[in-house]
């Protein structure tokens, strides 16, 4: 609450008063002073006698008499005193009747109406301004009553009476228009104030009707206006802060998150850090990197908010904010979380009589319902909250009602009310600009017409919800991390797709969508480049980046040197951690905001062509092989070259097996060879039956399979998989990995760029640690590294070769060297993050005094880099391994190698033996010198080789290792 143009004085305690001369008889004062004094006096003992007080001394009730107590009131209020505030406003107002001044009564509701504003008591609040209207109009205030009309309109609008909140506000227009060359008296504000005013209020009224190009042009107007009355100052900076806030906010709901995110910061940056446009900018930022899938990022704004809305008990805020924690937990599958999360905020929203929260509050319990499978309660819970959707005219809402409603008739097998729901959603979605919503309710149409059997219809569907979501890539704000946070669940359109196409006979149509399914954000990298980041940020900018990894590194150091503290101290310094973590990506977001040109988005992938599949069968001696992983089905497509005609042959099997039966005996498989369990033949035997075999005729005699995993399939090590004759894959066919074909297209365009030779190798080996990291129990030991690389260096010479061990095998030595070389390769210890996997790390040797070289070189920093590797070799722990992201792969730090410009990866699915790890790796190079070509049959000698070396023969010693790329 603002209160413009009034002075703040020194304040009289008013426990305390002090005496003066008054007659017995009568009520009158000698002064104007002490009239004051003995007003505050009355006030406080006895409010009824301030009439009489007044009456009394007739001569010195004066207009200044009236200035000082509003003065006064401003200043009780600041104060935290809203109470005396209001009593002080009450004598002012007495005062103004006395003077027989409309123009100072009118003055005096208007700053009692921004008092209660202020409060949050939105219905009090627009009584006085009622009350100051009349006022000004029977004062002949025509230009005061323009800001009187806008804060009518904007007060309407948080009551959600939206009827009025648009009559106010065209009123303010349509009356501003008519004094523009008007010479009526100038009012309290300036007339582009109050314009600017409607023109917000107008735009966030478009905005809820889904109208957001009139929107925008109606806050850029507003915007515009506040700009002008600032005039370079910051008297307005405010209402400014509102304007972009409404911004952010029509730009998150029509879908363009970097927009939003432009807007939001900017509103962010002019707000002090604990007030309630701090609140609620938080809270608007948090519900974005909720529609983005980050649900880190989003908590954490979400919470901050929180704090300053219960300092204030601000209980219709409150409600709306722990709604939004409420999605969080239901998105993120926690039912009975999410459940007393919505509960909450609808109780504090019936309190406030919030109807937009109430109404968002029930559809979320109506989604846990559903997921819980009662779906009779889901339906009459949304079906309550549409009746009131309509009442209100709200049309989001009602959109987002219809189209959950189709969704669950679609889990109850009641296919016909699906479709009817779900083409009323898809319609207004689209009417409205909705472009989530229009994604999900067609995505959803799309599988129940193809439930109907109708499968012409439900393809072309699917097919619009495809193109609607790929339209969105190019809006989402940040870097990779949040692109791939953002597509991680979006791919049931495209597995519907498949599933259909398949059903209809056409695979080769079925793989295209398969492909537009897998590794979008590493294509986008790949196809598009990565641009220097260091070259476009501002010296400021570089600064604050520096600061926020510096806060990284020093918890990081203080969590090391604390691991014999107590519990309580270490959990402290790891969520301190992780609030750093999330400042520094927060920044990194606003920076791709900031700067466009750091997005290596196109607007859509680089998606795989009938053209581009039949170049990867010009290799007769590979067979690709395809896996797509439905939650109802998982489907192998393989693809080879006909060797009677020489044409591509592309074939699809289902594979018989529910996906949640295939996962269990995957996690089986992988534990006992991880574990080095003896007892693995029998799972190796029933998952090559069940994911080769049903290939193995097409297959015949290719020495070669790329295999293409989905989902948790990532997790098998086909390499160790065993015939029926019992002999390992490996042995029969050499193998590796990518993440799709379309990526591996693009790996096998790329060249490696180098200033040496094709062949020139970076390797680190045995890096000096500190005695902390070495007491960490999850560090497997790597004593043999230091011979390790020195064998690798001696296998390709010297000329070609560049060995930095112990002390030399520095971070820092690292980000300055490697992107010179084309073979890197690191011996070290591994951690692997599994809940933050971009802050996975590497251990090298840290530079002392340096916190941007602490020795832990993580994978977040490892994808800002530009490597042009045409391989990199981790040989440490776990390095394969990772967050499983659907659609995109293992997100950890061969996914940031990838990133960064490097074309394939040799990295381990488990902690591996350092005896038998350098064995491989001094075989594989060996290997390497004579099949520079071909990197599969490079990784697939040394296993043959400890496969047949007695002490090595169990696949823990050689089949963890996975290459991963272009061959």
């Amino acid at each position: 609450m603002l209160f413009r143009g009034i002075l703040l004085f020194g304040l009289i305690s008013l426990t305390a008063l002090p005496t003066f001369a008054q007659s017995a008889s009568s009520n009158r004062v000698d002064s104007e002073q002490e009239l004051l004094l003995a007003l505050l006096k009355v006030q406080q003992e006895k409010p009824t006698g301030t009439a009489a007080l007044l009456r009394a001394n007739v001569s010195l009730v004066t207009p200044s008499l009236w200035q000082e107590l509003n003065e006064r009131a401003a200043r009780t209020y600041y104060q935290n005193q809203p109470d005396q505030c209001l009593r002080l406003y009450d004598i002012a107002k007495q005062v103004a009747l006395q003077l027989n001044s409309q123009k100072l009564l009118a003055r005096t509701y208007y700053n009692v109406g921004r008092t209660y504003s202020g409060l949050s008591q939105y219905e009090r609040a627009r009584a006085s301004y009622l009350e100051s209207h009349q006022a000004f109009a029977a004062a002949g205030m025509r230009r005061d009553l323009i800001y009187i009309l806008s804060d009518l309109g904007t007060i309407s609008f948080i009551l959600e009476d939206y009827v009025k909140a648009k009559d106010y506000s065209e009123q303010c227009l349509r009356l501003a228009e008519s004094l523009r060359t008007s010479n009526a008296p100038l009012g309290l504000w300036p007339d582009e104030y109050g314009v600017a005013g409607a023109l917000a209020t107008l735009g966030e009224l478009a905005m809820r009707e889904g109208d957001f190009a009139q929107a925008i042009e109606e806050l850029q107007r507003s915007l515009a206006l506040y700009q002008a009355l600032n005039n370079g100052g910051s008297d307005y900076d405010y209402y400014l802060v509102e304007v972009y806030a409404a911004l952010g906010r029509v730009y998150t709901t029509a879908g363009d998150h970097g927009r939003a995110l432009l807007f939001l910061d900017k509103a962010l940056a002019k707000t002090p850090s604990s007030s309630t446009q701090a609140a609620s900018l938080l809270n608007s930022i948090g519900y974005l990197y909720m529609e983005q899938e980050d649900y880190s990022q989003a908590r954490a704004h979400f919470d901050r908010s929180l704090k300053i809305y219960r300092a204030d008990n601000n209980q219709r805020e409150i409600a709306r904010v722990l709604l939004n924690l409420g999605v969080i937990e239901q998105r993120q599958s926690n039912y009975d979380e999410a459940l007393t999360r919505f509960r909450a905020s609808l109780q504090a929203a019936k309190a406030t009589q919030s109807i937009d929260v109430m109404l968002a509050a029930s559809e979320g319990m109506g989604v846990v319902l559903a997921a819980k499978k009662d779906f009779a309660g889901a339906l009459e819970t949304f079906g309550k909250a549409l009746v009131i959707a309509n009442d209100h005219k709200d049309r989001t809402r009602k959109t987002e009602l219809l189209w959950r409603s189709a969704e669950t008739y679609y889990e109850m097998g009641n296919y016909d009310e699906a479709v009817s729901h779900a083409e009323s959603a898809a319609a207004l979605a689209r009417a409205s600009y909705l472009r989530k919503v229009t994604y999900l309710a067609t995505t959803t149409l799309g599988q129940s017409y193809a439930a109907q059997k109708k499968p012409e219809i439900a393809t072309e569907t699917l097919k619009q919800a495809v193109e609607q979501l790929e339209m969105m890539r190019d809006q989402v704000a940040g870097g990779e991390g949040e692109l791939q946070l953002f597509f991680e669940n979006k791919i049931a359109a495209y597995h519907a797709l498949v599933d259909l196409l398949v059903k209809q006979g056409k695979p080769l149509d079925a793989l295209l969508y398969a492909e537009r399914a897998k590794g979008r954000v590493l294509l986008d990298v790949l196809s598009n480049g990565k641009p220097d980041v260091a070259k476009v940020l501002t010296p400021g900018e570089k600064e604050e980046t520096q600061r926020l990894n510096r806060r990284i590194s020093e918890i990081n150091n203080r969590i090391k040197t604390e691991e014999t503290a107590s519990s309580s101290s270490l959990n402290s310094l790891y969520t301190q951690l992780d609030a750093s973590r999330l400042e520094y990506q927060s920044f990194q977001n606003a920076l791709y905001v900031a700067h466009p040109n750091l997005s290596t988005r196109s607007g859509r992938t680089a998606a795989l062509t009938t053209a581009d599949v039949n170049g990867l069968t010009r290799d007769n001696d590979t067979a690709y092989l395809e896996y797509v992983v439905d939650k109802d089905r998982v489907y192998l497509f393989v693809l080879t070259k006909d060797k009677l005609n020489g044409a591509s042959d592309l074939r699809v099997h289902p594979i018989a097996i529910k996906p949640e039966d295939l996962l269990r005996k995957v996690d089986k498989f992988h534990d006992m060879l991880a574990d080095r369990n003896p007892a693995y033949a029998s799972a190796a035997r029933e998952l090559y039956a069940i994911l080769i075999a049903p290939a193995e005729q097409q297959l015949g005699n290719a020495s070669t399979l790329c295999i293409v995993p989905d989902g948790f399939l990532w997790n098998v090590p086909f390499q160790a998989l065993m015939t029926a004759s019992d002999r390992f894959l490996i042995e029969d066919r050499a193998l590796y990995y990518a993440p799709s074909l379309s990526v591996l297209r693009e790996m096998n365009k790329t060249k490696a760029i180098s200033l040496m030779m094709d062949s020139s190798l970076i390797a680190f080996g045995n890096p000096v640690i500190g005695k902390d990291e070495q007491r960490n129990a999850d560090l497997c030991p790597l004593p043999e590294a230091e011979t390790e690389v020195t064998s690798v260096a001696k296998t390709l010479g010297p000329r070609v070769s560049k060995i930095l061990i112990g002390r030399d095998a520095s971070e820092k030595t690292f980000k300055a060297l490697a992107p010179t070389y084309s073979v890197i390769h690191l011996a070290t210890h591994g951690v692997i993050d599994n809940r933050h996997p971009l802050y996975s790390h590497l251990l090298l040797t840290k530079t002392e005094g340096d916190p941007d070289n602490d020795g832990l070189l993580e994978a977040r920093e490892i994808m800002d880099m530009n490597l042009h590797a045409d391989l990199a070799v981790l040989s440490a722990c776990e390095t394969a391994n990772g967050k499983i992201s659907p659609g995109e792969g293992v997100i950890g730090m061969s996914w940031a190698f990838f990133v960064a410009g490097t074309r394939s990866m040799l990295v381990s699915q488990w902690k591996v033996n350092s005896a038998s790890t350098s064995k491989f790796m001094i075989e594989f190079y060996k290997s390497l010198d004579t099949n520079k070509d071909r990197k599969a049959k490079s990784a697939r000698n040394p296993a043959i080789k400890l496969i047949k070396d007695g002490g090595y023969h169990h696949p823990f010693y050689w089949a963890g290792f996975v290459l991963i790329g272009s061959n």
